[in-house]
């Protein structure tokens, strides 16, 4: 399957993996959608595709997690970032493409810093909960 970008009417699912990423409240904090590796830099932030992947069976995607919210494709385009599914990685897996590389945040300049940090937040209050529960992989 060739690399595609998705349709703005698809949902796809952001994995909570660090406790540290919500609030007291539950809600998802704008760490969840900092670049943080560089990995997450070339492919994009990972997500989940919810047409191919429902919000309980993300639990088996990591090997522990806190949760799963969802976004809508067409609202984080209107934040001038894409959302691409590339060949190599499983058929539900996507990556939100065009975050500034905040893992690098020391080779930023404070307008690309302000930037990642307003994008993450924009992203974080566009994120609904669909699951708040903390698993392991046994």
């Amino acid at each position: 399957m060739p690399d595609f970008r998705l349709e703005c009417i698809e949902i796809v699912y952001r994995i909570v993996v660090k406790r540290s990423w919500l609030e007291d409240d539950g809600t998802l904090k704008p760490e969840a959608f900092l670049i943080m590796r560089e990995a997450d830099a070339l492919k994009g932030l990972s997500v989940q595709r919810a047409c191919l992947c429902t919000a309980e069976q993300c639990k088996s995607k990591v090997r522990s997690g806190f949760g799963v919210d969802s976004l809508q494709v067409g609202r984080i385009g209107r934040l001038d970032l894409e959302v691409w599914h590339h060949e190599p990685d499983d058929e539900d897996h996507a990556g939100i493409m065009g975050l500034p590389p905040y893992y690098r945040k020391a080779d930023l300049t404070l307008s690309e810093i302000a930037r990642a940090e307003d994008l993450a937040g924009r992203l974080a209050a566009q994120a609904r909960p669909q699951l708040r529960r903390r698993w392991r992989a046994e």
